[in-house]
């Protein structure tokens, strides 16, 4: 729930859009959202419209198939918290009710947030699509780097691509978390499967 606009905002208030108990002080609050001081004064106003964003994310299993055709397969995490599924011919869909979190998509979420993407290999995971023939390569590429945090105040991806001639599969799986930028806490952790293979 988003706090109030304009009014009178009290402490109570912001406590319990933070679902915070006992004794809290504006500082407490330092950098928790986008949009409130990570440092100085901080008063009841600056809490006017802010949110606190949960970050949530789940596993995740995308797969496509095709023949004689360049395909991709690959996940993308927007600045507004949208989770988006790469499919096909290099479109993203938006995947809904899955988003990095638990709430309405929100401009600018992504400025209080870092997210990291850990290639874990070629793995089978319950309800992915199984791929036919061999992995021929579990690298993921495209997008940023593994390994790495990232400001998500740009959009980020990972997406396998694979031109799809004679049984040829590729599947590769990466360990995301997403962590506050400010406290390097991470908040939400997830595994995200791709797999482009040979439908004919």
């Amino acid at each position: 729930m988003t706090l109030q606009s304009s009014g009178q905002i009290s402490l109570d208030d912001v406590r319990t859009e933070f679902g915070d108990s006992g004794e809290v002080k504006l500082s407490d609050y330092y950098g928790a959202e986008g949009g409130l001081p990570a440092s100085g004064e901080v008063t009841l106003s600056d809490f006017y419209s802010i949110t606190n964003l949960i970050p949530f994310l789940t596993n995740r299993c995308t797969g496509t198939g095709g023949f004689n055709q360049t395909l991709y397969a690959g996940w993308r995490f927007t600045t507004d918290g949208k989770l988006q599924r790469k499919t096909g011919l290099s479109t993203y869909v938006d995947v809904l009710s899955f988003g990095w979190e638990t709430q309405a998509p929100i401009a600018n979420a992504g400025d209080n947030f870092e997210i990291r993407a850990d290639n874990t290999g070629s793995e089978t995971q319950a309800g992915c699509v199984e791929a036919l023939g061999s992995f021929t390569d579990v690298d993921v590429n495209g997008g940023d780097n593994t390994g790495v945090w990232l400001p998500l105040t740009s959009n980020r991806e990972w997406f396998l691509t694979v031109f799809i001639i004679g049984g040829l599969a590729r599947k590769a799986s990466i360990n995301v978390d997403i962590r506050n930028s400010q406290t390097q806490v991470i908040e939400a952790s997830g595994n995200y499967t791709m797999t482009v293979y040979d439908a004919s």
